[in-house]
């Protein structure tokens, strides 16, 4: 649950609560009314609390990258190259020729080199697509899913890590995926 749902249903169930007072005292409603009306208000406003986390959790930008990066990948409009040794290329090409290389699959340490500014565009245009908005610039994304324990760096000052890929040096970001929804991938 987001940090202020919480605070708000609070407040609403205060404020309901101080309403259904006011028409006891005024003897507008009778105890009973009260009851029913206050129960009747305080589960509407749980159900409405669970209908926002569930649309907060959606919108999570990390869930987002990762509906889309697996979207994508499972209806091959990208594709990575699975590696198990790194100087030596074996490409598994798409069966769609429009798909395009947006990094590489290391089947020994069970982690993506994703090329950042393609993977990053790529999530843009799905969603941009489909009538939404990403809702990070690419730098933020990369602050966020390292924030989230999902990036591994080996410079704090920098997102993006050298790797040595079929004898070239190559800039990628080093991500691991989740295996579960709510699974954190901790280097």
């Amino acid at each position: 649950v987001h940090g202020r749902t919480n605070e708000i249903s609070s407040i609403l169930k205060l404020g309901f609560y101080l309403f259904a007072e006011f028409l006891l005292t005024y003897k507008i409603i009778d105890e009973t009314k009260l009851n029913n009306l206050t129960s009747n208000a305080y589960y509407t406003i749980d159900e409405l609390v669970k209908q926002q986390s569930k649309q907060i959790e959606e919108l999570d930008p990390s869930t987002m990258f990762f509906n889309a990066f697996e979207e994508l990948l499972s209806t091959q409009a990208i594709y990575v190259d699975r590696i198990e040794n790194r100087h030596q290329q074996v490409t598994f090409p798409p069966n769609n020729p429009r798909s395009e290389l947006v990094g590489y699959y290391d089947i020994v340490k069970d982690c993506y080199y994703l090329f950042p500014q393609k993977i990053y565009c790529l999530m843009v245009k799905f969603y941009k697509d489909s009538n939404q908005t990403f809702p990070l610039n690419e730098k933020n994304l990369w602050k966020y899913l390292n924030e989230k324990g999902y990036l591994y760096r080996t410079d704090k000052s920098r997102y993006t890590v050298q790797r040595m890929i079929y004898g070239m040096q190559r800039t990628v970001i080093e991500i691991k995926l989740p295996k579960t929804k709510n699974e954190k991938c901790v280097f």
